[in-house]
């Protein structure tokens, strides 16, 4: 399993807006946790994707390093999410199942 490849995935899907991709890749129990909301199952973490992606025109994400521990299945990005011209500095950690879905997203705004 290439969790870094896996993550530049997931990547695109968001910045894409691209809800089928998300649900093909997130575990049905994914964990989603940021500085505003907590969302446990997939379809919880789906709507609010789509929540913002409704809300949001435009979408970018630079990614400025990404790591992964394939041992721990987790991925570590520093991103800049830019929504419709504002910029929010994220720290977000990744981790994988041993099918590559995505188990658990913490994001941390900084």
């Amino acid at each position: 399993m290439d969790i870094y490849s896996l993550t530049w995935k997931y990547f695109t899907a968001f910045e894409g807006k691209d809800l089928d991709t998300l649900r093909q890749i997130y575990d049905e129990g994914v964990v989603l946790k940021d500085w505003d909301i907590e969302c446990i199952s997939a379809e919880s973490v789906l709507a609010a994707n789509e929540s913002l992606f409704t809300s949001a025109e435009n979408i970018k994400v630079d990614i400025t390093r990404c790591s992964v521990d394939n041992m721990l299945q987790t991925a570590t990005a520093e991103i800049t999410i830019n929504i419709d011209g504002q910029e929010i500095l994220v720290a977000d950690v990744i981790t994988f199942t041993g099918e590559g879905k995505i188990k658990n997203i913490r994001a941390y705004k900084g």
